[in-house]
């Protein structure tokens, strides 16, 4: 799985690659869904779902910034982050 979450990683080129971290799924839930239920500008953080993970880039610390796995389960319901994340 790790394997997949990197080949479908979006965060490559330009990006600091020790400050992307996976989250793996129960359920794929719609981007769009979720962008919508995303109320707020969380640049320079940024977050794209794959088929089992969603990719996340946060160039600060993981536990001061906005965007979490907490961040996303409350926007994406039961089929959301599992809570697994990876460095």
């Amino acid at each position: 799985m790790l394997e997949e979450a990197l080949e479908a990683n979006p965060f490559w080129e330009g990006y600091d690659i020790s400050r992307i971290f996976f989250i793996t799924l129960a359920d794929t839930p719609p981007d769009l869904t979720v962008r919508e239920r995303v109320s707020r500008d969380l640049t320079p953080e940024k977050f794209a779902f794959g088929k089992d993970t969603t990719s996340l880039y946060i160039p600060g610390s993981y536990g001061r910034g906005a965007l979490s796995s907490n961040f996303l389960k409350k926007r994406t319901g039961p089929g959301g982050p599992r809570g697994t994340s990876v460095p």
